[in-house]
């Protein structure tokens, strides 16, 4: 089993479009298919579980004003830009927080890396993060290895 990498930095050690407060690198072995192709058969999987703690998080943060109802597309709440077939970064704006990540298939060190970040615009939105970090860093662990094809 391919074991992912992970570790949070302290602030500013990653500069995404703006200053974070929390950052983190997820590292597994990289893919030999393009990171396009593979993300987008990841988006299109079924994830009944997935979508009920989204649903759990919709009734929990709707009262402090977070953003629970988003346009349909492809991504789902998530700004995705594609740099080559084998490199995007995501962004989401939340009026509390902005969170960045840059995903990068390298096939010089065979290596599938992320680069995140989390930029609190508001108390809420430290809170909201720090109360959902472990499911976070989960999430995050099972896409990396759903893009790895681990």
């Amino acid at each position: 089993m391919n074991n992912i990498k992970y570790s949070r930095s302290t602030p500013y050690t990653f500069e995404p479009p703006f200053r974070a407060n929390v950052t983190e690198t997820y590292i597994t072995k990289a893919n030999p298919a393009t990171l396009r192709q593979v993300l987008e058969e990841t988006v299109n999987k079924k994830r009944p579980v997935l979508k009920s703690l989204i649903g759990l998080r919709n009734i929990l943060v709707k009262k402090f004003g977070f953003k629970v109802d988003w346009p349909e597309a492809p991504y789902g709440p998530f700004d995705i830009s594609f740099q080559n077939d084998q490199s995007f970064s995501a962004r989401y704006e939340d009026p509390h927080f902005s969170f960045y990540s840059e995903f990068q298939n390298d096939h010089k060190t065979n290596q599938l890396k992320c680069f995140a970040a989390v930029h609190y615009k508001t108390p809420q939105g430290m809170v909201y993060f720090w109360s959902i970090y472990l499911f976070h860093v989960a999430i995050f662990k099972n896409l990396m290895k759903e893009l790895s094809n681990t």
